[in-house]
């Protein structure tokens, strides 16, 4: 979500109205905000944008 890497899985950890808390497991220990807030707005344009594959709800 954040630059212009490829996001293989992203976890989604909270909401709050507009905006996401995302955790990307993948990253790499040297890059930060590995978990990190986007808006609404961005997160749907990504998913979209990766052919609006699996979410699960727990």
């Amino acid at each position: 979500m954040q630059g212009q890497r490829p996001y293989h899985v992203l976890a989604l950890v909270g909401y709050q109205k507009g905006r996401f808390l995302v955790a990307d497991p993948y990253m790499e220990k040297g890059w930060p905000d590995k978990v990190y807030w986007t808006s609404t707005k961005n997160f749907m344009r990504v998913y979209h944008s990766r052919h609006a594959r699996a979410v699960e709800i727990r």
